[in-house]
């Protein structure tokens, strides 16, 4: 198609957005933050919806195999690592939340970059086209 050539739209059917199936209603948004609220209903606060929901029973089942005195596994990718999470994550390690911390390769060599030379996370999709990857050396 030239850029000058205009679409053909004549096939596209459109519905009434009221007839849409849709997966998110306002009333599942999660409620604004309570700076009173008591230490330890921080699930109170996630939306019903989407990840908000299998955050929620993550936390349930952590808190029933912690209460059980039974072994609780951390499994991360590299998001975790290079969003900065790990922070709060190994607070959790420290004060035993956790048995042990499983991660895959992404987020050992984010965890790796962050500890030899403090950044990650390449541009990957400018950089892959021309098979460029970054030197580094140590500072």
């Amino acid at each position: 198609m030239s850029p000058r050539e205009e679409i053909d739209l004549s096939d596209v059917r459109t519905i009434p957005v009221a007839e849409r199936p849709t997966k998110v209603r306002v009333e599942q948004f999660a409620p604004a933050p309570d700076p009173l609220a008591p230490q330890g209903s921080f699930d109170r606060f996630l939306p019903d919806l989407l990840t908000g929901s299998s955050l929620r029973a993550l936390i349930a089942a952590w808190a029933e195999a912690k209460k059980h005195e039974r072994p609780v596994i951390a499994m991360l990718g590299g998001h975790v690592i290079k969003t900065g999470v790990q922070r709060p994550l190994l607070s959790l390690v420290d004060e035993g939340g956790f048995t042990a911390v499983a991660m895959n390769g992404a987020a050992a060599i984010h965890d790796f970059e962050i500890a030899m030379w403090g950044n990650t996370s390449e541009p990957v999709e400018e950089t892959l086209g021309s098979g460029r990857c970054a030197r580094r050396t140590p500072s």
